[in-house]
């Protein structure tokens, strides 16, 4: 029996456990992560590496949540040298504007980066490395 997880408030399912835990022992201490902000947590405690923005925290950087939003919705890459991101974590269809609420894609189906490397997929999560 699979459950899924509770983090903060957040529910994980397996599928983003198993993103997490790929990002984890695929990358390194010194990486940077830009995630969804939703995501922000998971991937501080789970996967154990630094995220740019998380949306669990109330001290979270009112700068570094538009810069990630800025990427997710209009996949501005000056975003990601100007933090030195090794690795991008989004759901693969929505984005979480705030901590209770997804925020519907109008045109696109999917959020595919196309100058990032996709080194991880499921129903959950999608994982890109940030070509050097």
């Amino acid at each position: 029996f699979n459950a899924p997880s509770i983090l903060s408030g957040t529910v994980l399912d397996k599928e983003t456990i198993a993103g997490l835990e790929f990002l984890r022992e695929n990358s390194s201490t010194a990486d940077n992560v830009l995630a969804d902000p939703v995501y922000g947590h998971a991937v501080a405690f789970v996967s154990q590496r630094k995220v740019l923005s998380d949306l669990m925290v109330e001290y979270a950087n009112e700068f570094k949540l538009m810069d990630s939003y800025r990427f997710l919705l209009e996949s501005d890459y000056s975003v990601l040298s100007k933090y030195s991101i090794s690795y991008v974590l989004n759901k693969p269809d929505k984005i979480n504007r705030n901590a209770w609420q997804l925020y519907e894609l109008e045109g696109r189906s999917r959020i595919e980066f196309d100058k990032l490397d996709k080194i991880f997929s499921n129903k959950s999560l999608f994982i890109h490395s940030v070509r050097k």
